[in-house]
């Protein structure tokens, strides 16, 4: 597993540097019209869903967990850590404040089931809401949405690829397989260009966005 991180970090570094430019023609208008349906049945506050699925945090924001039908029956968060909505991009943050802020009754996905969740489920790049992002359909037929919410590279306060590339923090420290002098964690990474996410890795004073699991 070691050398697949490795070289999907340099993957990452590529991708970074060359960027990329939507094309709305990539858009699966089946897929839209799928979440627009969903949207309005929702009330954009996913209170279709069951509430057995749901967690109540501290400042009263509810997530709640889609079952995608999933081998290992990981439930999946339906929006970013302290977005309202689905397409929301919600709370960036570095590796290690988000793993310190994320309520104790969910978690980072792990390495193994952001693999699932990548290998398991159809992708599309569409839009909910006029923002832009990745669809996956679980075996189930069971929809979630990853809004490219763009990244804060390292200290910096300047938002970078919004709408283009979305990054989610995964619970793993790759620090001393890549170098000690490079602190680093894996990600779910994706951008318009791909025909499904992947995984690769970011340093942990990146700022990006957290997608949460409950099982």
């Amino acid at each position: 597993m070691k050398n697949k991180l490795l070289n999907s970090f340099f993957l990452f570094v590529a991708l970074m540097m060359s960027g990329c430019i939507i094309d709305d023609e990539c858009l699966d208008s089946e897929i839209v019209a799928k979440f627009e349906e969903e949207r309005r049945g929702q009330n954009d506050n996913d209170s279709s869903l069951d509430d057995n699925n749901s967690i109540v945090n501290n400042n009263g924001i509810k997530y709640t967990f889609v079952d995608l039908g999933l081998p290992s029956g990981t439930l999946w968060c339906t929006r970013n850590l302290d977005a309202t909505l689905k397409e929301d991009y919600g709370v960036y943050l570095t590796w290690k404040d988000a793993r310190n802020q994320i309520p104790k009754e969910m978690s980072m996905p792990s390495w193994e089931q952001a693999r699932e969740l990548v290998d398991y489920c159809s992708w599309r790049w569409t839009t909910v809401n006029f923002i832009y992002g990745y669809s996956g359909q679980g075996p189930n037929g069971n929809l979630i949405f990853l809004p490219a919410g763009g990244i804060f590279l390292d200290y910096s306060d300047v938002l970078k690829y919004e709408g283009d590339m979305g990054y989610f923090w995964i619970d793993y420290d790759t620090t001393t397989e890549y170098s000690q002098h490079l602190s680093a964690a894996t990600i779910l990474f994706m951008q318009s260009a791909d025909v499904i996410p992947k995984i690769s890795g970011a340093t942990h004073a990146s700022k990006i966005n957290v997608r949460c699991v409950k099982k």
